[in-house]
């Protein structure tokens, strides 16, 4: 029943996401031909080195963070005479704190950058308005600063993607690959868009 329940799942997160990412892939082809003297629309070829520069940086910076953390975690789980369950509670606490320490970082990372701008809503600490990170799309104006955090936050995405696969025994499985592919879909087409105002502030929350 369970397998039946997550096919059906993984079709629909198909159904939305393929003519999402479709339509993303016209309007980059659009926005790269067409874009104004001076702008600079983002393309596959120029972005995706630096999306797996980042992709790789998350990935071992949380690899080594799960290696740090998880002996302070090993006194505390539970069933202390199951070698394998103990192990699979330390690998889970040792993951989440790991993404805890990396979530503040971009956290922190991504405020000081969006309340610079003018479409941080005052509710969100800012000045300005979600107005304002739509206008002129496709050619919403995007600071390089807030195009890396994109990248960054696309990178982040990409490697708890990568992590998930690699681990495909775990009990979450199903809901944490449906979740992380569906992320990393939407914040592709987020950038290749160049809906990076409005997603960068979303992303950030």
């Amino acid at each position: 029943m369970a397998n039946k329940v997550w096919f059906v799942v993984y079709v629909i997160v198909f159904i939305i996401l393929a003519p999402y990412l479709y339509y993303s892939n016209l309007i980059n082809q659009y926005g790269v031909a067409n874009q104004p003297a001076g702008f600079d629309f983002p393309s596959y070829e120029k972005d995706f080195p630096l999306i797996a520069f980042f992709t790789g940086l998350y990935f071992a910076v949380n690899y080594l963070f799960k290696i740090i953390l998880a002996p302070l975690f090993t006194p505390f789980v539970k069933s202390q005479h199951d070698h394998k369950v103990r192990q699979r509670y330390v690998d889970k606490s040792s993951e989440s704190a790991a993404k805890l320490v990396l979530h503040l970082v971009n956290f922190t990372w991504g405020y000081m950058t969006l309340y610079k701008t003018d479409w941080l809503p005052p509710y969100l600490l800012g000045t300005g308005s979600f107005e304002a990170s739509i206008a002129n799309m496709p050619f919403t104006p995007c600071p390089a600063s807030i195009h890396l955090l994109c990248i960054s936050f696309l990178g982040q995405f990409s490697a708890y993607f990568i992590e998930v696969l690699i681990n495909r025994d775990r009990p979450d499985f199903n809901e944490t690959f449906a979740h992380h592919i569906t992320a990393v879909a939407l914040t592709l087409g987020m950038i290749f868009v160049n809906n990076r105002a409005l997603g960068a502030t979303i992303a950030w929350q």
